[in-house]
């Protein structure tokens, strides 16, 4: 895991192609999802900072279009973390998938327009 990273960190424009390249298996959210409840807080701290650091327009794109059901699961345990730092990071990634017009989640204009 210090690998990867090392890798992010060095050179960001390689990692989001590799993180992009990841995101292209079907299994690459269950993946996530495994290793972020295998390794506990510690985890999920490395899994929302590998993703923060790979989060670009492509990433972001391929992330909206994965599965619903895993891609909820990995948000919503990283956004009951108790660590301060996975919470606030995985709010970026939301807003970062807000931003995204294929994401599925995303309220419509109908829909804030109910809520004023």
């Amino acid at each position: 895991m210090e690998a990867l990273l090392t890798l992010a960190c060095a050179n960001r424009s390689s990692w989001s192609a590799t993180l992009l390249e990841f995101l292209q298996d079907e299994g690459a959210m269950e993946q996530v999802l495994a290793a972020s409840n295998r390794e506990g807080e510690e985890g999920q701290r490395l899994v929302v900072e590998l993703l923060l650091r790979g989060f670009d327009g492509p990433v972001a794109q391929r992330f909206a279009a994965s599965p619903p059901a895993p891609r909820k699961r990995l948000l919503n345990q990283l956004f009951m973390s108790r660590d301060a730092f996975v919470r606030v990071a995985v709010g970026l990634l939301l807003a970062a998938l807000l931003c995204q017009e294929d994401y599925g989640e995303a309220p419509t204009s109908t829909d804030a327009a109910l809520k004023l």
